[in-house]
């Protein structure tokens, strides 16, 4: 190679690193750009909020202030009963969203091997489905007691319906003649299942992930608000019971910011695992 030729190559990497470089950059500027756009937004919605309250004098027995939440809220912090409620409440989300989503990624899975029992299953599970998970939750109570077994199975529930239509969905966008091709040449469902089914549906499942944690979190605070002796929504029920609505808001407060960071957990995994369909 000649000095000329070593000398473009050399231009020619620099180039390409400083395009990398500006990139990064960008990435970075953008990701402040919007938290401090989202920081806006939501100071922009408290103040309105503190405005509203206080210009028109309502009573705070029917709406509270973001004052009033805030200084609840640290008082909330200062109590050891809190943590365990928080604690009751985040075990009762993560089972039920462990719980539904094998169950559901299962059962998505056997109906894309077996069109034949899906075809026949299928609108049972829609009807099922349709049936409002209140409703549910005095049944689940009975059976298996004011325990966290029954908060696991009203979030494992709601996650369930999510994470299964979400893989039929993708299962009905593969391809048919691949599958086939794959068992001619002697592959076993196992294997086609992990080489071909689960990297197809792998976006259907993360996507389903971002909704299925709030219908986990409100399957878990319904079983508890119905009945239960810790946790967040009995913290709820009782705020109501006493007419305490600075509690109740900051309680309802505490359950977003839950659903916020379990959402951004999903995201972040997102990024990480599914570069490769971008």
């Amino acid at each position: 190679m000649s000095t000329r030729e070593s000398h473009v190559e050399s231009a020619d990497e620099a180039w390409l690193e400083q395009v990398v470089l500006k990139a990064r950059r960008s990435r970075v500027i953008d990701s402040w750009i919007i938290w401090i756009e989202r920081a806006a937004i939501i100071g922009t919605l408290i103040g309105g909020w503190q405005l509203f309250v206080s210009a028109l004098k309502i009573n705070p027995e029917i709406l509270s202030s973001p004052g009033a939440v805030g200084s609840t809220l640290y008082h909330l912090l200062q109590k050891r009963v809190f943590y365990y409620d928080l604690r009751v409440t985040s075990e009762e989300v993560l089972l039920g969203l462990l719980l539904g989503v094998i169950s559901g990624s299962i059962v998505g899975i056997v109906f894309i091997l077996l069109p034949r029992i899906s075809d026949a299953l299928q609108p049972l599970l829609v009807g099922f489905n349709s049936m409002p998970k209140i409703a549910l939750a005095p049944l689940t109570i009975i059976w298996f007691g004011l325990g966290i077994s029954s908060k696991i199975l009203l979030a494992a529930l709601g996650v369930f319906f999510i994470i299964f239509f979400n893989i039929a969905a993708g299962g009905a966008s593969l391809d048919r003649a691949v599958m086939d091709n794959l068992a001619i040449m002697g592959l076993s469902r196992r294997k086609i299942v992990l080489i071909f089914i689960l990297p197809s549906v792998a976006t259907w499942i993360i996507a389903a992930l971002k909704v299925a944690i709030s219908a986990a979190l409100i399957g878990a605070v319904i079983g508890e608000y119905i009945g239960a002796d810790a946790g967040i929504g009995y913290e709820i029920e009782n705020a109501i019971n006493s007419l305490s609505i600075a509690r109740m808001f900051t309680l309802l407060l505490v359950l977003a910011i839950m659903g916020g960071l379990a959402y951004a957990l999903v995201a972040f995994i997102e990024r990480r695992l599914l570069r490769w369909s971008r």
